[in-house]
């Protein structure tokens, strides 16, 4: 954007305006040389020219996923969380990223109920190639 902020409030104001159940938000990096977007799953920064990416997590994301405790397969249960870590894996584009990724997702599945070793033989599948 090149305009300035005031005109991308604007923006973005004109944008929101154009349909109740659809509402768009800004976030401003720090100036410095990286810059950086959230869409979707994924945080993308170019950093130096080079692009980057890694698991995103909405600061406003309520933590839910499947509870361990609940009635359904474990199989289902082994495969959601299996799935989570190849997501946070997939997602990244450098060594860091897939170790910030795996500990945001670590930690949702604790807070989801997920033992310990549900979520390290989790951690372990997903880190074999396909």
């Amino acid at each position: 954007w090149l305009h300035g902020r005031e005109k991308l409030m604007e923006f973005v104001d004109f944008m929101n305006s154009r349909h109740p159940d659809i509402k768009f938000t800004v976030e401003y990096t720090q100036p410095n040389n990286t810059h950086t977007i959230s869409y979707l799953d994924l945080s993308i920064s170019v950093d130096g020219g080079v692009v980057q990416s890694e698991l995103f997590v909405k600061p406003t994301h309520s933590g839910v996923h499947l509870s361990y405790k609940s009635a359904l397969p474990l199989a289902v249960k082994e495969s959601v969380a299996r799935e989570q870590f190849r997501r946070a894996r997939n997602n990244a584009t450098t060594q860091q990223g897939q170790e910030r990724g795996e500990q945001k997702i670590e930690e949702l599945l604790e807070e989801n109920d997920y033992p310990q070793p549900v979520i390290q033989a989790a951690r372990q599948h997903a880190s074999m190639p396909q």
